[in-house]
């Protein structure tokens, strides 16, 4: 009589662990993954939306437009920089290669940043380098 109740409670106990660690590892390892991914996916978005205005700032655009697309670029780099802080296992993540660098992805925020700040301001020269290098990084 006591198999029939410790065994079905050993399982039960056993399926709790693994249920328990799947949740935690999915918690504190791939969802900040997937929300890293997510920010880079936005990051390349939002850089290609906005390549006409800060590509050519103050050129046939209003300057509700260009401010916007400032304030577009700097809030994906915030949320790039917010989800890369997110990630724990980062180190671990990027040995497999499933994540940019650390220092491309703070390289990444400051490129979106200097393309913030191109958006309204007569430097196109600069922001065209700066976009090929942010395409670069983010494998566009």
């Amino acid at each position: 009589m006591p198999n029939i109740l410790i065994t079905p409670a050993l399982t039960i106990a056993g399926g709790l662990v693994i249920f328990g660690a799947t949740q935690l590892a999915q918690r504190f390892g791939l969802d900040p993954v997937t929300d890293l991914m997510k920010a880079l996916g936005r990051a390349a978005y939002v850089v290609t939306y906005y390549a006409n205005v800060y590509s050519s700032p103050g050129v046939n655009f209003r300057d509700d437009l260009e401010f916007e697309a400032s304030k577009e670029l700097r809030k994906s780099a915030s949320e790039l920089l917010a989800s890369l802080r997110a990630v724990h296992l980062h180190s671990f993540f990027c040995l497999l290669r499933q994540v940019p660098s650390n220092n491309d992805v703070k390289r990444i925020a400051s490129l979106l940043i200097g393309l913030s700040n191109a958006s309204v301001r007569e430097d196109a020269r600069s922001a065209w380098s700066e976009a090929n290098e942010l395409k670069k990084l983010l494998g566009m």
